[in-house]
């Protein structure tokens, strides 16, 4: 997924707008993504790489948005006027280089070799689906740097790993998404329509949901109401204009 197009990622790409939920599921099940995928469960967790624009392609992004700051000062009067990289870079603050972040499943392991894997660790699987956009990179592939500036490995632990690692409570469960929707808290719908969807790739649109996987009977979904929702950017059918407000 490209920053800053995408706002956030909730699941796995299904495409035709959808996203499968992220479930945090036990090793040694075969039902995560890491398991479908590769075959084995070595890893558990997320791992993400960040690929950074080349320098030629974040000089012409800097003038480009130094150029819409100005456009927004002039169409508001004046009024704030544009500073040099008034807004962050792509993937990151002022001065660091944009990134590109991955979700790599199945992608080579690191130097070292796996650590030696718990009882209790824990990895990704799919849940059910939700609408959400994964936004097709409006960049050409010779734009990014061929080499990731870096890798981050995400863990999931249960609670008793939580407490063997920090010493402290594990946090409260979360609401699961019925409950929420039971208590009227909002959700948030994002919408931008100068994007494009991403196509899933094969490989993951073959990982079956953990339901379907484990054979939980799970409740069907009950969709919040329309007053719940709380649109972010654009509005279906009203697009976002500079200087409007």
């Amino acid at each position: 997924m490209v920053l800053p197009r995408q706002p956030w990622l909730d699941g796995v790409n299904s495409g035709r707008g959808t996203v499968r939920q992220f479930v945090a599921v036990p090793l040694g099940l075969g039902s995560t993504v890491e398991g479908q995928v590769t075959g084995e469960e070595a890893w558990g967790g997320v791992q993400l790489r960040s690929f950074p624009l080349k320098e030629d392609a974040l000089a012409e992004w800097r003038r480009l948005e130094n150029e819409r700051q100005r456009r927004l000062a002039d169409a508001r009067g004046g009024y704030g006027a544009a500073l040099p990289m008034a807004a962050p870079a792509p993937g990151g603050p002022p001065g660091v280089a944009p990134s590109a972040p991955v979700a790599a499943f199945g992608a080579p392991p690191a130097p070292a070799a796996a650590p030696p894997r718990r009882a209790t660790a824990m990895g990704l699987g799919v849940g059910g689906s939700m609408r959400q956009e994964v936004y097709r990179d409006d960049r050409p592939p010779g734009d990014w740097s061929e080499q990731p500036a870096g890798r981050v490995f995400a863990h999931l632990v249960t609670p008793p790993e939580w407490r063997r690692i920090t010493g402290e409570a594990p946090p409260p469960s979360p609401v699961d998404r019925a409950a929420y929707t039971r208590a009227g808290l909002p959700w948030y719908d994002y919408y931008d329509a100068d994007a494009e969807d991403l196509a899933p790739t094969p490989t993951l649109e073959a990982v079956e949901p953990v339901g379907e996987w484990l054979g939980d009977d799970l409740e069907p979904w009950r969709a919040p109401s329309a007053d719940q929702v709380t649109p972010l950017k654009d509005a279906p059918g009203k697009p976002v204009a500079d200087g409007d407000r």
